[in-house]
């Protein structure tokens, strides 16, 4: 029998509720079997445990609302049925190494200076497209076929 639909269908109940308490007697229930055999089950198809999927989920939605809102950590842990803060800085520290509010400040001046150089290249220098992930390491290109008897100049 192939567990496959079930845990799909699973994983997307989970991406709904994550503000909602989510346990794994409730994901069991969820997909109609006894948690002992889906507990098995999901990680047999995932790779995690239930619980460390939904930890981890909740982990990243944080971080974006760490970066896209002015919310306060310790509403943010609320929010994501942390029991404290202590325990949600925790659990971010392990994913991300940094605790949320050096993670707020650090990336979201990366952010930040990220939509500044995308908002100038857009405005400025129409037909170049600006890539990479570093703000120091940038390349610059042209986008669109060439204008010049079909070849592209030489750079």
């Amino acid at each position: 029998m192939s567990y496959s639909p079930i845990i799909q269908e699973s994983i997307a109940f989970i991406e709904t509720h994550l503000h909602e308490e989510l346990s794994l007697e409730s994901m069991a229930k969820f997909a109609g079997f006894s948690k002992y055999h889906y507990h098995r089950i999901f990680q047999q198809e995932v790779g995690v445990t239930v619980s460390e999927y939904i930890r981890f989920r909740r982990i990243a939605n944080s971080s974006n609302m760490l970066l896209f809102t002015d919310e306060k950590i310790i509403d943010i842990a609320i929010y994501y049925h942390f029991e404290s803060q202590e325990s949600f800085t925790r659990s971010f520290k392990k994913y991300y190494q940094l605790p949320p509010g050096q993670y707020r400040k650090i990336m979201g001046k990366l952010t930040m200076q990220r939509e500044e150089i995308k908002m100038q290249n857009e405005q400025l220098l129409k037909g170049w497209q600006l890539s990479g992930s570093h703000p120091f390491n940038i390349r610059w290109g042209l986008t669109g076929k060439p204008s010049i008897k079909g070849k592209r100049p030489d750079f």
